[in-house]
């Protein structure tokens, strides 16, 4: 047998460029293959590290604070990757969770419990955080767990606001506000209702019984509406779990009858120049029916005023209101002020004057 014809039945057959390129890929992608299946816990099944449960810690809704004043719960984190793995820290996203690791050392295949912990707070609706676990595995990134429960304890009130309109300075007003306790709530006990306005009086507040499963008392105020035109207060009510804040609060909204009203609102004077001035009259009258006494200025010299009052009735008044002559054509705009006395803050009654004399 010739030398070369040894050579070439010993030796594996060469492959080309072209064949290399392919076989070199082949390799490439198995090896990357295999390396993920090791990171996703060398079967490919499912993530290195996961909570086993679900991904959300979820209380439900709470009824009534917990006796202790927190709501706990244990998770498994669970390390299906083919090594052990180290917790390296734990975060929460407020001062009122707290979040611990049983062992921090994880075996392939094996957990740990993640002990979770909420300082819970009366807080009406939907609360939420979220606890970040780290490891030292380098593909399993930031473990991030959401922690959320609802208190649906507490009351409602009926009406949810206490409104008067149209409501006349220091006249007084009675009135109630039904408060029921949320539906699954056993009992309700107010402990005590203030109001934040000298203008509002708490009178008293009862417990009236249970209606359809719910608790229900009544607090009684009285209204005095103050010398403004707008007030908007609130009254507080303390029922043993929440004491303060927004939560705890029935808003007040007090709107008053304007002191003065004019009508028209607005005058137009118009003549053609040589013409003599005339007067123009406004009615303005006391919704509250006080007698008048307002204060009259205006807003350019070219404008005279008279005020002529009612006699049989103090609440009304004429304002009388003319525009000068004038040597040439104009035109121009001006405002009558009257401002009721005693004044009372943000009730200046404004009338708009236009004038042309062409």
């Amino acid at each position: 047998m010739r030398p070369d014809a040894e050579t070439s039945a010993t030796k594996p057959p060469l492959l080309s460029g072209r064949r290399r390129l392919v076989a070199f890929c082949v390799l490439l992608g198995l090896t990357v293959t295999a390396g993920t299946l090791a990171v996703c816990g060398g079967g490919g099944s499912g993530p290195a590290m996961e909570f086993v449960g679900g991904e959300t810690v979820d209380f439900g809704r709470v009824l009534e604070p917990p006796p202790e004043g927190t709501l706990e719960r244990t998770v498994l984190l669970r390390n299906s990757s083919g090594a052990p793995v180290e917790v390296t820290g734990i975060r929460t996203t407020c001062s009122c969770a707290a979040a611990a690791a049983e062992e921090r050392t994880i075996p392939a295949g094996g957990a740990t419990k993640i002990h979770i912990r909420l300082d819970f707070r009366p807080t009406k609706g939907l609360q939420e955080y979220k606890v970040f676990v780290m490891t030292d595995h380098p593909d399993a990134g930031v473990l991030t767990l959401p922690v959320r429960y609802q208190y649906a304890g507490g009351w409602v009130a009926e009406p949810s606001t206490l409104a008067l309109r149209d409501a006349r300075r220091g006249r007084r007003y009675e009135r109630s506000v039904i408060i029921r306790s949320r539906p699954g709530i056993p009992e309700l006990e107010i402990e005590d209702v203030s109001s934040s306005s000298e203008s509002v009086r708490v009178k008293g507040y009862e417990r009236v019984g249970v209606q359809d499963g719910r608790v229900v008392w009544r607090v009684n105020v009285e209204v005095v509406p103050a010398d403004r035109l707008y007030e908007k207060c609130h009254l507080t009510v303390d029922d043993g779990v929440i004491a303060e804040g927004p939560e705890a609060q029935i808003p007040v909204v007090i709107n008053t009858l304007r002191p003065l009203v004019a009508e028209p609102g607005a005058l137009v004077v118009e003549r053609e120049l040589g013409e003599s001035p005339s007067w123009r009259e406004v009615a303005i009258h006391a919704p509250d029916g006080r007698a008048l006494r307002p204060e009259v200025s205006v807003s350019d010299d070219r404008l005279e005023w008279e005020l002529v009052r009612e006699t049989r009735d103090f609440s009304r008044a004429t304002l009388r209101v003319l525009a000068r002559k004038t040597a040439g054509p104009a035109f121009f705009g001006a405002k009558v002020f009257v401002e009721p006395a005693p004044s009372v803050s943000g009730n200046r009654l404004v009338i708009p004057v236009l004038v042309r004399v062409d």
